[in-house]
């Protein structure tokens, strides 16, 4: 149907006498595929990950990370989607397993089904971050799609998820001031005053 993904694999084969370090090269000609429009009372169903400028964790509490949802062309009939959140693969993952969300301390592990009412074009599925105020890279986790209605065709049953990381590495320099000759952290009572300056 009109939104898959199509694979097209070519197979050569040639005469068992030719020379394969000799032989001319191959070239491909007027390839067609064909498509067919999505069944009538069916809608096209698109996930698509969460923009990355509103997918900051927080430093407590809990975010709403939220994936939208394409419903073309709206359905006549309520669409039932099931979902489910899962770790990434470390293999997958840019930075190896520190970028890799894990369930319940990063994000809420969610199994849930979104219901979208009769003619609704957009909706979306949230699940929730879990703040934190530790410098980390940003944390990648997946969202599996499955439909449970019969009046869907879904374009992809994964999609990526990324939490930003939104804490930095500060920078504290405490210096003392001229009073002292040689600074140290012990001052003796009543040597005088120890002011701190700290930027």
């Amino acid at each position: 149907y009109i939104g898959e993904q199509v694979r097209v694999r070519f197979r050569f084969e040639q005469p068992a006498e030719s020379n394969r370090h000799t032989a001319n090269g191959w070239y491909i000609d007027d390839v067609k595929i064909w498509y067919a429009p999505l069944p009538s009372g069916v809608s096209k169903i698109t996930v698509s990950p969460p923009p990355i400028d509103l997918s900051e964790e927080g430093n407590y509490g809990t975010t709403p990370l939220a994936f939208p949802v394409s419903i073309q062309p709206p359905n006549a009939q309520e669409i039932v989607l099931a979902y489910e959140t899962a770790e990434y693969d470390p293999a997958d993952c840019p930075g190896g397993s520190a970028c890799v969300a894990e369930t319940d301390i990063d994000f809420v592990g969610t199994a849930a089904q979104l219901v979208i009412p009769p003619n609704t074009d957009t909706a979306a599925i949230n699940i929730l971050m879990l703040g934190d105020d530790m410098p980390e890279p940003d944390e990648y986790f997946r969202l599996l799609l499955n439909p449970v209605s019969t009046n869907v065709f879904l374009v992809t049953d994964e999609v990526v998820g990324i939490i930003r990381n939104d804490d930095f590495p500060s920078t504290l320099t405490v210096s003392v001031t001229e009073d002292f000759e040689n600074p140290s952290t012990t001052v003796g009572e009543g040597s005088g005053t120890v002011t701190f300056h700290i930027q």
